[in-house]
This record gives structure tokens, C-alpha cells and sequence, in this order.
């Protein structure tokens, strides 16, 4: 038997994540799961490994799309 005791999720990769009490499936994994990553000027993929300052990154689904907040 399996038991889950904490269901989260991080929209947005390296930045905070969202705790849940129930979640649904696609056909990529968990919805909404990981699905905005950070790109630098040159379109390249950037992380909290080499920048750190993204792991104080909230993001929150809203009306009119993503809402991505920094308590600065």
C-alpha cells in the first residue's frame, strides 16, 4: 500500500512550489507542473543552480494566465 501524505507542485521550475489536496494528470506528468522555466536572452534554459534568486519565486495561476511574484 502506498500512502501520500503531501501532494505539491512547482508551476514554475526552481521557484516555490504549491501545496495540493488533489491533482490531475496529461499525458506530460502532473498539470501545471514545471511547465515555465526561465530563459536568459539567448533563449537558454537558466536554473536556481547558477541562479539562486529564482527559489524566492512564487507563481500563481490567475484569470489571465501566470502571476510570478518576488518578495522583493
Amino acid at each position: 500500500m502506498i500512502t501520500v501524505s503531501q501532494l505539491w507542485t512547482y508551476p514554475f521550475k526552481s521557484g516555490k512550489g504549491v501545496s495540493l489536496t488533489s491533482a490531475q494528470l496529461d499525458s506530460e506528468g502532473m498539470c501545471d507542473d514545471r511547465r515555465l522555466v526561465a530563459l536568459d536572452e539567448n533563449g537558454v534554459f537558466i536554473t536556481a543552480r547558477r541562479y539562486s534568486q529564482l527559489l524566492q519565486l512564487s507563481c500563481t495561476k490567475n484569470s489571465r494566465g501566470w502571476l510570478l511574484q518576488h518578495p522583493s
